[in-house]
């Protein structure tokens, strides 16, 4: 199979990797030259690096969340506690 089976298609970025390495389905086995395992290792490495990017990204985005939700919640308890004039 030539070198050019490592080049995914963007629009299948969510679906497990291997996926598209098993869609020729037809094909009693997968051959790879041996020239294409360090570009497939090489590429899949840089795919589960943009997922912990990702994965990072998120719980950042999450702990942001957090913290605005904790800032309206005190912000709500300063309001609450205020004399209804104020208010």
């Amino acid at each position: 199979m030539p070198s050019a089976f490592i080049n995914f298609d963007p629009a299948d970025i969510w679906d497990p990797i291997l996926d598209r390495v098993e869609l020729p389905r037809v094909q009693p086995r997968l051959l790879l030259d041996a020239a294409d395992l360090p570009l497939l290792k090489r590429d899949l490495e840089v795919k589960l690096k943009m997922a912990q990017y990702a994965q990072d990204a998120a719980a950042r985005a999450r702990e942001q969340v957090e913290a605005q939700l904790r800032d309206l919640a005190t912000a709500e308890d300063q309001l609450a506690q205020l004399p209804d004039d104020d208010q």
